[in-house]
């Protein structure tokens, strides 16, 4: 009995060691990635207007870019998609563009997913809301 108490702990143990050290490899990855890149190169690639100065959202990106939440290639995906969709080339989308996009999208995935997508209703509540 005494011996199966020592073995519990032991495995606990190891697991919590094991833990650990994944947990600092990843961070470890994370730091190497954020020092690997060009500050200056990313503030220019973001500065879209080239004003020297980042807006709310153009900061925002930046964040997420230097924190490693979303990759260089995300962000020139979604400004691909964004100057795709704005056929007006006014630098904003309407409330057409953008839900004429993603209605698109959501009507193309499975019933699934579709039946529990959330929905801003027009009272300000959120409801479930299904396409089919």
């Amino acid at each position: 009995l005494f011996a199966c108490v020592w073995m519990v702990v032991g495995v606990v143990s190891l697991t919590v060691l094991q833990v650990q050290i994944s947990n600092f490899f990843y961070q470890i990855s994370q730091e190497r990635k954020r020092a690997g890149k060009d500050l200056f190169q990313l503030f220019n690639k973001i500065d879209k207007n080239r004003s020297g100065e980042l807006d709310k959202y153009e900061f925002l990106t930046f964040c997420l870019a230097e924190y490693g939440l979303v990759s260089d290639e995300d962000i020139d995906t979604i400004n691909n998609e964004f100057e795709r969709l704005d056929a007006s080339r006014n630098g904003s989308l309407s409330m057409h563009e953008v839900l004429g996009k993603f209605d698109r999208i959501r009507a193309a995935a499975p019933l699934s997913i579709r039946q529990s997508i959330v929905h801003p209703a027009h009272s300000g509540r959120r409801t479930l809301q299904s396409k089919e």
